[in-house]
């Protein structure tokens, strides 16, 4: 038997970003992290996002909550979007995520979205969304992505209403 890899042919995309609103993102991701309760694993997440839906364009931040059953334990990115739901908003415009222990030659995988959090994010998402992973430098820098690129093959209920 042998194992092909399905493909996704994604698009090359050109987007502008306003890099101080960005840089103010990833700085605020920093900070959360360092506001996580991590007493278990000691990993240290935060995220920062702006709804594309809130007219204010709030900053709201998220930190990881670990909890001694662990099944129970929220990631940064999720405790973020569910306080942006809360208030009513359901369209996400960027997001950035940041991990305390993040050097610049810590892999992508390493401090990247776990599965159940990108598939919160894609049902958050817009095909504007961009989401940015801190690379963890004393300069502030993220490789960006957009929810295609981040959750290929992502599901979304058929059902579901239009964004």
């Amino acid at each position: 038997t042998t194992l092909v890899p399905a493909r996704v042919e994604i698009p090359e995309r050109t987007v502008w970003v306003d890099l101080h609103l960005i840089t103010d993102l990833l700085a605020k991701a920093r900070h959360a992290a360092t506001l996580a309760c991590a007493p278990f694993s000691h990993f240290h997440v935060g995220a920062a996002l702006i709804m594309a839906d809130d007219p204010d364009h709030t900053v709201i931040t998220g930190a990881n909550v670990e909890n001694s059953s662990l099944s129970l334990t929220q990631c940064a990115e999720r405790t973020a979007l569910y306080f942006a739901a809360a208030q009513g908003f359901r369209k996400l415009r960027y997001l950035a995520v940041s991990c305390a222990a993040t050097t610049p030659a810590t892999p992508i995988r390493d401090r990247s979205p776990c599965g159940s959090c990108r598939q919160v994010i894609r049902e958050f998402s817009t095909p504007e969304t961009l989401i940015f992973l801190d690379t963890g430098g004393p300069h502030l820098g993220a490789d960006v992505f957009d929810v295609d690129r981040l959750l290929p093959h992502g599901f979304l209920f058929k059902g579901r209403p239009a964004s």
